[in-house]
């Protein structure tokens, strides 16, 4: 499944018609229960250093598929909803935005299996709820609510009951509203950045926004703003803004 989502997001972001991606679960009860421990059962049957190596190359697929979506041009917007299990919630880290509905149950389980979240999860979370939680979170095993995740940023919209996917679209649409360019420069500078020094950071800053200067869609943007017209962007990317959009 996973091999096929990093198929996937490459086709979706070789698209220049798409503007954002929303990532849900199938069906009406839930988001995901995360990965098949049946299938774990498997490999636990092995031995030590097959079940080493075989647990490398799982991860690894993996891990391609999440980086494929954080790296993304694209926003990806994750839509949750009932239970929230596991490796799924790696992938809703590696979203950009994520949306719950009311009623919504998150818990990270790996330690009760005697391993730790292995596609991103320990670093993204801590990243985006702060080292605290993620430690309490994961080293409990927790089941939190909706009001909790929202509370502790892991969740950046609450949506009602049933909503969470419209909600999600709502999003959407106000981003496509943006210019595409700079959405694209705004991911990159905003994942780039977070693991910069912060006065590496505000460069890396002032460099992108002033290669985006150079694309004609900023005065497309100030003149449909001074004229009152919605603008038409062109999506011409400047070569110096070449590996950010």
């Amino acid at each position: 499944m996973f091999r096929q989502l990093a198929a996937h997001v490459a086709q979706l972001c070789a698209d220049p018609a798409v503007r954002a991606v929303i990532v849900s679960g199938a069906g009406d009860r839930l988001y995901t229960v995360g990965a098949d421990v049946r299938e774990m059962a498997a490999l636990a049957r092995q031995g030590p250093d097959v079940r080493e190596a075989g647990a490398r190359a799982w991860v690894d697929a993996v891990d391609t598929a999440l980086d494929a979506v954080a790296a993304a041009p694209r926003p990806f917007i994750c839509a949750m909803k009932g239970i929230s299990f596991g490796g799924g919630l790696e992938l809703a880290a590696a979203c950009d935005l994520r949306v719950a509905a009311e009623g919504a149950q998150f818990c990270m389980p790996e330690l009760r299996l005697g391993i730790i979240p292995g596609y991103g999860g320990t670093q993204r979370l801590q990243r985006l709820i702060g080292p605290g939680a993620t430690k309490i979170w994961l080293m409990t095993g927790s089941v939190i609510d909706i009001t909790e995740a929202h509370r502790i940023g892991f969740v950046d919209a609450v949506a009602p009951p049933g909503y969470e996917i419209g909600r999600a679209e709502q999003l959407a649409e106000a981003i496509k509203r943006q210019a595409p360019l700079a959405v694209a420069a705004l991911k990159q500078v905003l994942r780039r950045g977070a693991d910069l020094p912060l006065p590496e950071a505000i460069e890396l800053e002032a460099r992108v926004f002033a290669a985006l200067a150079a694309s004609p869609d900023v005065p497309e943007g100030i003149f449909s703003f001074l004229e009152k017209r919605d603008p038409v962007w062109s999506g011409a990317c400047p070569s110096s803004l070449r590996g950010f959009a």
